[in-house]
């Protein structure tokens, strides 16, 4: 992961680059899908979301929630293509 000069978030000791491809909070990723954090939260009990755990924080790569988006316009727009394997 590139440290760029802006764009920084601090996460406790560690800075994050979150311009392009940075790692989002919950709250972040809630947000962006126009939902409640707890929404967030049952969608990656179902697997539905791609991410990790850094210490006790969910965190999801946002190249990872902008393909998930993408994806999820294209079903809305033919819902009779297959879900990803």
């Amino acid at each position: 992961m590139v440290v760029e000069p802006t764009n920084l978030e601090e996460t406790g000791s560690v800075a994050v680059s979150t311009a392009g491809g940075g790692a989002l909070k919950v709250g972040e990723v809630a947000r962006m899908l126009r939902c409640h954090p707890s929404t967030v939260y049952r969608m990656l009990r179902r697997k539905e979301l791609r991410a990790f755990k850094l210490g006790s924080d969910w965190r999801f790569l946002r190249d990872d929630l902008e393909s998930w988006m993408r994806h999820a316009a294209a079903l809305n727009a033919n819902p009779t293509s297959s879900a990803p394997q």
